[in-house]
């Protein structure tokens, strides 16, 4: 194995690299679950490219590509699926390619080559390239050779932090109680990287890909599934010692006003009991609030504690800007919060 020395970047900061220099062919490495599918998922939208999204682990030489007779000779022949042939500019992601079996990760490596192709059919230049894998400490069988790794920019990421989490949660529109955990507990973002911290978490069999699935099962079971079946599922998703801290959450839920409350009165409708319960409707109120509600929605939170006021402000401002500057209100709010020296 060639000897890198390693450095650790965000999901921003791949982006960041990956789109400033496109024509480069990237080795995207990270723990389960850090995001990087959907990292690249990101970067296909801003460069506004169809994804080509190959499933290594899943994939052998049979289903790239085939023998076909042409002109009394035997040619390969490529699968349509991946798109590859089309000529057009695509974002070809290989996801698991360092799991992919020896044959196959040859038949990508064509690919990979300075001047991309596959089955002798050119990549468009404008396409952008990058395989992914798993780390060698996590001890998945993933194995990246050395003339492989001698044609790529090697980015090891170690996930979003909590902001970027918390920003991209509210803009997937998680579910609120997992948005607020997340900000409770960050240690539940923890992944291998972080050591002796991911090693003694409680949370350590927690990933965000976990996360996401948690946010799942509360959009379609909350409120259909009674507390226990409810931790139950959670529980198989991302293990026992998270599904029970988070069932706190669940219940906090339990504790709130429903929208329609707080759009008749938000002046009487009854407040958050608890801290934790205010955390959970806070994040909510981000994920749901639109041009339409934002008026109603800001008498309410006027009621709570400064702190959470405050949160409520400057996550509106940073992910709804659009929404939050359509009311005059909001905008005299921010005005004071800086005129007072909230805001720096």
């Amino acid at each position: 194995m060639l000897k890198r020395i390693t450095q650790y970047v965000t999901y921003n900061e791949a982006q960041q690299i990956i789109l400033t220099n496109p024509h480069a062919v990237y080795l995207l490495r990270g723990a389960m679950g850090t995001g990087k599918t959907s990292l690249v998922k990101a970067i296909a939208k801003a460069v506004n490219k169809p994804l080509c999204l190959m499933q290594g682990a899943q994939t052998d030489v049979g289903d790239l590509k085939m023998p076909i007779m042409k002109d009394g000779a035997f040619v390969f022949g490529p699968n349509e699926s991946w798109g590859l042939h089309t000529g057009k500019p695509v974002v070809f992601f290989c996801d698991e390619f360092s799991k992919m079996y020896p044959a196959a990760q040859n038949a990508v490596h064509e690919v990979l080559e300075p001047d991309g192709a596959f089955c002798g059919i050119p990549l468009h230049p404008d396409s952008i390239r990058i395989i992914a894998g798993n780390l060698d400490e996590e001890g998945l069988g993933d194995r990246i050779r050395d003339h492989t790794h001698d044609r790529v920019i090697e980015l090891v990421i170690k996930g979003a932090n909590q902001e970027e989490m918390l920003k991209y949660a509210i803009e997937s529109r998680w579910h609120e109680t997992v948005i607020a955990f997340m900000h409770e507990f960050p240690e539940c973002l923890l992944t291998i990287l972080d050591g002796e911290a991911w090693t003694k978490s409680r949370f350590n069999s927690v990933t965000r890909r976990g996360l996401e699935g948690v946010s799942d099962i509360m959009h379609s079971s909350y409120g259909k599934l009674n507390s226990e079946l409810l931790a139950t599922a959670i529980a198989g998703r991302v293990g026992s010692p998270f599904a029970k801290d988070f069932q706190a959450y669940v219940d906090y839920k339990d504790q709130l006003p429903n929208h329609d409350e707080i759009m008749k009165d938000p002046i009487k409708a009854k407040l958050p009991a608890t801290q934790g319960a205010a955390c959970v409707f806070i994040f909510g109120s981000l994920t749901r609030i639109d041009k339409t509600t934002i008026g109603q929605y800001m008498k309410y939170i006027s009621r709570f504690e400064p702190e959470w006021d405050m949160m409520f402000s400057l996550g509106l401002a940073k992910g709804k800007q659009s929404v939050a500057f359509s009311s005059p209100d909001f905008r005299d709010k921010l005005l004071g919060m800086t005129n007072s020296g909230l805001l720096g």
